[in-house]
């Protein structure tokens, strides 16, 4: 979101007192940065206030111990200060602070409307990075990549010139067979699958070797209800 409204009397709203409360200077720090990081995921034609960040994410970056970031979120859940919606953190409060005139926009009430009722469609780059965490993660051990712009546009950018969302999951099933579990799989993130000099090349050795449609590929994870 391009325009975020902090307010000067933050600190004395009843969800960060209780931050300040319980984790002092560091609650109210980790209050700001939740509606910081979920404003980056609300757009006007996409109302969805995930936090871009995961906790490992905010620990690294801060040059925090991950427990302590985890544990200020776990009580953040816990009061309903921010929520978690289908395995994400998401920061609902920061719909009340929309910028006055984004929130006068027709696109983004009809964008709050869907999110509200719950009928926002899942988009096609989503529905690639979805695959692709499903496919990292499955074994457990591995953690997938937040649906944030930087993860997004490269496939967005695939999307735009004509791929289709089951080649871009073909490229995805296909480099994963071939690269897990070998020094490659450090590449299996969106950045290196989608660049324009590397996905066509990817989707014609995909091509030659895995014939399948989207459903054959889910049903491949065993991952079909």
């Amino acid at each position: 979101m391009k325009y975020f409204k902090h307010f000067t009397t933050v600190r004395f709203q009843p969800d960060c007192r209780k931050m300040i409360e319980k984790f002092g200077l560091q609650g109210y720090g980790l209050y700001v940065l939740f509606m910081e990081t979920a404003a980056e995921s609300v757009e006007a034609k996409k109302v969805d206030p995930r936090l871009s960040e995961s906790v490992e994410d905010l620990a690294s970056y801060f040059h925090k111990d991950t427990a302590e970031i985890a544990e200020m979120t776990a009580y953040a859940l816990a009061e309903n200060i921010i929520q978690m919606d289908e395995g994400h953190l998401i920061c609902e409060k920061v719909l009340e602070l929309l910028d006055e005139y984004l929130s006068k926009s027709s696109t983004m009430r009809e964008s709050m409307e869907i999110y509200k009722t719950g009928s926002r469609a899942v988009l096609p780059a989503e529905s690639v990075l979805e695959y692709l965490n499903e496919l990292l993660t499955q074994d457990g051990k591995r953690r997938g990549y937040q649906p944030n712009k930087e993860n997004l546009t490269p496939i967005e950018s695939r999307l735009a010139v004509g791929f289709s969302v089951e080649d871009c999951k073909r490229v995805c099933l296909y480099k994963f067979n071939e690269w897990d579990n070998t020094e490659m799989k450090k590449y299996l993130r969106p950045k290196t699958l989608f660049r324009k000099s590397n996905f066509e090349g990817y989707l014609n050795e995909a091509s030659g070797d895995v014939q399948a449609t989207d459903e054959e590929i889910r049903a491949a994870l065993r991952m079909e209800s």
